[in-house]
């Protein structure tokens, strides 16, 4: 993984964790990752987003084809882990579809977005695949500022598709 952006120190120590459950484990999930479930659909909701919901990223968490990259910030050593930002998508073939990303309102312009997404396209890479999509609003300057510096370029527009 990528090394951390350093103006995000001054919030904690920060981890990246893939979402990941065994194949065949015993469900639920243990609470730890119940919580970070029930955590990321909250930070997806709260930014506007839609979600797959915590039963659909359970289910998926153990299915190989799908990343869940999970930001998790400890403000010190007593503290937990809180939720700093998320990438979800999927490979199909050597895609690497991008479904969601999401970082935390007071954590946003500090190079979160940037870490997830290039550790995930590095991880994908190491997967075989060879090309990465999303789709993006295009009033969402900020998010298409970050996917221009990591070399996507526009292949389409969907107009209307997006309802506000």
């Amino acid at each position: 993984m990528n090394r951390p952006p350093r103006n995000l120190t001054q919030f904690g120590q920060l981890r990246l964790a893939r979402l990941q459950i065994p194949p065949g484990a015993d469900l639920p999930a243990d609470p730890e990752t119940t919580r970070l479930i029930a955590s990321i659909v909250e930070l997806e909701l709260s930014s506007g987003l839609s979600t797959r919901g915590e039963s659909s990223y359970l289910s998926v968490s153990s299915d190989p084809t799908h990343l869940i990259l999970a930001a998790l910030i400890r403000a010190d050593r007593a503290a937990r882990e809180e939720l700093a930002g998320l990438l979800a998508a999927r490979i199909v073939l050597d895609e690497l579809q991008i479904d969601n990303i999401v970082v935390a309102s007071n954590l946003r312009g500090n190079g979160l977005g940037t870490y997830l997404l290039a550790d995930a396209i590095k991880l994908a890479r190491q997967l075989g695949c060879t090309t990465a999509l999303l789709e993006v609003r295009s009033a969402n300057l900020s998010a298409l500022s970050l996917y221009y510096k990591l070399g996507f370029c526009e292949v389409g527009r969907r107009p209307g598709y997006y309802h506000t």
